[in-house]
């Protein structure tokens, strides 16, 4: 900090106004909806195979390439990409939704139908399984690719192994590793188990992520509890290790950091943990953008990648066009009042139906945080099927907080029903909030 004195007054006001100079050059922008719903050019624009992107020309293919991209390419952030970034372009793969959850689709979607709530936002009625709107359409478009990502395939059971770098704006780094553990209990779609388990009617899913390392934050965890009414306000427990004892949280934990990294509760799962009644969804347009997804684990050698900005090198993975959805969503204005997003921007996989990207815009709309997601697709034991995006999703996550200068890292192993390790298939233990009282005995 620099304190103007007789002595030094012309050091310390060069100081300042290079700080505000330096401030007002990395000025984020505020939400501009023309963005998205030109930012991806015409239906046949392409890229063809084999084009390399690099640093001196990758603003012929902006387009291409969501917002966050495009400031984080720009040299916006203190994380910057290195002069050798480099970009491959690939084949586009295709990996169907599983088979039983597409019968579950086709079975059950005519019979599914939106219903607001005095809030402003919207709930469901009739939905048993599968993708609840296979063709969103018309005013509430956005509402409903909202609620089909809520829905999205997930397994019956799964768990996550996560190692989490932290940066600052000096690159300094701290590091963690974390278990996440989930069950969906009602609304299934996996061969030979039924729509709903017996005895858990109430819930749709939990999530329990507990901290392995380093020691000073080891056993912190975090239970998440989802009822089948997504009108119903989620369940939120903390154990505090320094207390040992566990903690029901407000409603207002939605917005509380984990670990002390940038992810809030609500961006878990990929960044869309959220509950649809609590938003209004607006469809901005389906648009080709750039995705990275890996078929294989070389992605977990950080060698592999460019640090700290996560971009995968072209050794790793070939990037490929794919269409996707983009639709924004803001809390119901009666809701809004505390909540830390004005405003979360999705780039939905039109496939899978998970999000590849997200902008993230503060209580002023103005640029926030820019949530990028590199999918691994993970083998379903039980059909043999591929499946990415999910929520649960091996890969690489990763979210640049342009503001306060910070990014959060993520390396992601995961497992799919039957190949869940079995000491985290104990429901109890990880879905309940007295399994908590388990943790540290």
């Amino acid at each position: 900090m620099c304190r103007i004195t007789k002595t030094i007054p012309l050091i310390c006001l060069v100081m300042v106004m290079l700080a505000a100079a330096a401030r007002a050059q990395n000025a984020m922008p505020h939400f501009d909806e023309k963005f998205y719903q030109g930012a991806g050019g015409g239906p046949d624009s392409s890229i063809p195979l084999g084009t390399h992107i690099n640093m001196q020309n990758w603003q012929n293919y902006r387009k291409f390439m969501p917002l966050g991209m495009q400031l984080l390419l720009e040299g916006k952030a203190p994380f910057k990409v290195p002069n050798d970034f480099e970009i491959v372009i690939g084949p586009t793969g295709s990996y169907p939704l599983p088979k039983k959850y597409r019968e579950d689709t086709e079975k059950y979607s005519r019979q599914v139908q939106l219903v607001k709530l005095s809030t402003g936002g919207y709930t469901l009625k009739g939905y048993q399984a599968g993708l609840p709107f296979p063709d969103p359409s018309g005013p509430l478009a956005g509402t409903e690719l909202l609620y089909n990502n809520y829905y999205d395939y997930q397994p019956y059971t799964s768990a996550i192994n996560v190692k989490a770098l932290y940066y600052d704006r000096f690159l300094s780094q701290t590091e963690n590793s974390t278990t996440c553990v989930h069950f969906k209990t009602s609304h299934i779609s996996d061969p030979g188990k039924p729509l709903v388990i017996p005895g858990f009617e109430d819930i749709y899913l939990t999530e329990n992520c507990e901290v392995m390392a380093p020691e000073q934050s080891k056993y912190t965890t975090v239970l998440q509890v989802f009822y089948d009414d997504p009108a119903r306000v989620a369940e939120n427990y903390v154990f505090v290790p320094s207390l040992r004892r566990s903690l029901r949280l407000s409603a207002a934990a939605r917005c509380a950091p984990f670990a002390g990294g940038d992810f809030t509760n609500d961006d878990f799962r990929n960044g869309m943990n959220v509950q649809p009644p609590l938003f209004q969804s607006r469809y901005l347009g389906t648009r080709k953008f750039l995705a990275a997804v890996f078929t294989d684990d070389t992605y977990l050698d950080p060698k592999n990648v460019w640090l700290p900005t996560m971009m995968p090198k072209p050794s790793t993975v070939k990037w490929q066009l794919r269409d996707m959805y983009i639709f924004d969503n803001r809390r119901v204005p009666s809701l809004a009042n505390g909540y830390c997003y004005g405003d979360r921007v999705i780039y939905l996989d039109k496939e899978q139906i998970g999000p590849v990207w997200l902008d993230l815009y503060d209580r002023d709309m103005k640029f926030w945080k820019f949530y990028e997601n590199f999918y691994k697709i993970t083998r379903i034991p039980e059909s043999g099927e591929m499946a990415f995006g999910s929520g649960t999703t091996a890969g690489i996550y990763n979210m640049v907080d342009f503001q306060d200068e910070h990014e959060s890292v993520t390396w992601i192993k995961s497992w799919f029903a039957a190949d869940v390790p079995l000491e985290y298939r104990d429901y109890s233990r990880w879905a309940t909030p007295s399994g908590l009282s388990q943790i540290m005995r």
